[in-house]
């Protein structure tokens, strides 16, 4: 089923579609647009009131088709940007994709932006039935087939459910807003504490680098672990942000106990001398919901980061919900350095995410420590902005 979009709905979403990595296409429009307003009847049809504005919806017929809106554009290059829009969908165990795409006349060659999708509903930031607040930098387009400049003539957006049911998307506030930063920013963060950190810390320091430790309070001082001098050495000595994370996913606490918990946390890193990062979060598993973790979190901290989603525009969508580039053992350092390097030349904020550094990584969460200090040369030889996490936070 083809429908179609107003053109002024095309030249907004076109915007965050048209990056083919390092800039080599695009479109110019001003400075920021904001045009749900211009949305007609050709596009989506109107049912209800956003929180704040009109809101928009479109639906699948619940028997596993995709619905795909579509329209003519004008592209004239270059473009860095990024797109932003509220989304609500009613019931993930409907969804297969959302995308938002830029192609030929028959979208055979394009570019997509996909809305990430996870079995556990506690690693979305999009959860069921909740307006959420989105964003995609230039350097999030993902390409099928061979899309040229020349045969970039059309828009569409891609629904999809999985034939268990109808699912319905709907959009708000879309608007596109040049980035705010001539160059992107690197953060270099470790999950769970573990004692290597520290010299993951000495390498990077030799290179006037620094990151970020995620440190489970709780263990501190246990066998793996740093302890608590070796943590106040990463902030004294090399200047790190010394921020909170947990063993136990917070879905696993009742509303009551995860208050107390981060409480705990928070109080344990002020007390020893960690006050300019302590307010500073990393979801343990990436899990958080809607319904207690997220307003919980607001309560005691500055910013709180996932575990996965990719790069982050600056400034992100939801400070609470922050996307991390996971670093697996799967990933070369080419592949590592190239995705960082498309981030940082869309203006965008990405957040590394180790865990393990070993001799001879064995599973996932292991990374090489010779190829970890690969990826530090490489970027300070490319004189990349880096900053620990707390910092970037402070500055927007």
């Amino acid at each position: 089923m083809i429908r179609y979009l107003t053109v002024g709905l095309c030249i907004l979403l076109l915007a965050g579609c048209t990056q083919v990595m390092h800039d080599k296409l695009g479109l110019q429009i001003p400075e920021a647009l904001e045009l749900n307003k211009s949305w007609g009847p050709g596009a989506f049809f109107r049912e209800g009131q956003h929180p704040i504005a009109a809101w928009n919806r479109v639906r699948t017929n619940g028997k596993g088709e995709p619905d795909f809106l579509s329209s003519s554009v004008d592209i004239r290059p270059p473009f860095r940007g990024t797109i932003s829009f509220d989304i609500r969908i009613n019931n993930l165990n409907f969804f297969s994709g959302v995308e938002f795409r830029l192609g030929d006349s028959e979208f055979k060659n394009y570019y997509a932006f996909v809305i990430p999708f996870f079995s556990d509903p506690d690693f979305n930031i999009i959860q069921e039935g909740e307006w959420h607040h989105y964003t995609f930098g230039s350097s999030h387009a993902q390409i099928v087939g061979t899309p040229q400049n020349s045969n970039l003539k059309q828009f569409g957006v891609y629904i999809q459910d999985n034939a268990k049911g109808s699912l319905i998307v709907d959009i708000a506030n879309l608007q596109f807003t040049k980035p705010v930063l001539s160059q992107g920013i690197v953060s270099i963060t470790f999950d769970d504490g573990y004692d290597e950190h520290l010299w993951a810390a000495e390498v990077m320091g030799k290179y006037g680098l620094r990151g970020t430790a995620y440190v489970m309070p709780r263990q501190i001082g246990r066998p793996g672990h740093l302890t608590l001098e070796q943590a106040k050495t990463m902030q004294a000595r090399y200047n790190w942000g010394i921020s909170v994370h947990h063993e136990i996913p917070f879905t696993d606490f009742s509303p009551l106990d995860l208050d107390r918990e981060l409480k705990f946390m928070i109080d344990y890193l002020s007390k020893h001398g960690f006050t300019d990062s302590a307010r500073h979060l990393a979801y343990p598993l990436g899990k958080q919901n809607r319904q207690y973790v997220l307003s919980t979190t607001k309560k005691y901290f500055q910013s709180a980061r996932v575990a996965g989603g990719g790069a982050e525009t600056y400034p992100p969508a939801d400070i609470f919900l922050m996307r991390t580039y996971n670093v697996s053992n799967a990933l070369a350092p080419r592949k590592i350095f190239a995705d960082i390097e498309a981030a940082v030349e869309a203006g965008q904020w990405i957040i590394l995410m180790f865990h393990y550094l070993v001799d001879s990584p064995k599973t996932d969460y292991e990374y090489s420590k010779s190829q970890f200090e690969e990826i530090i040369k490489r970027i300070s030889e490319n004189q990349l902005v880096v900053k620990p996490v707390h910092e970037v936070i402070q500055q927007l």
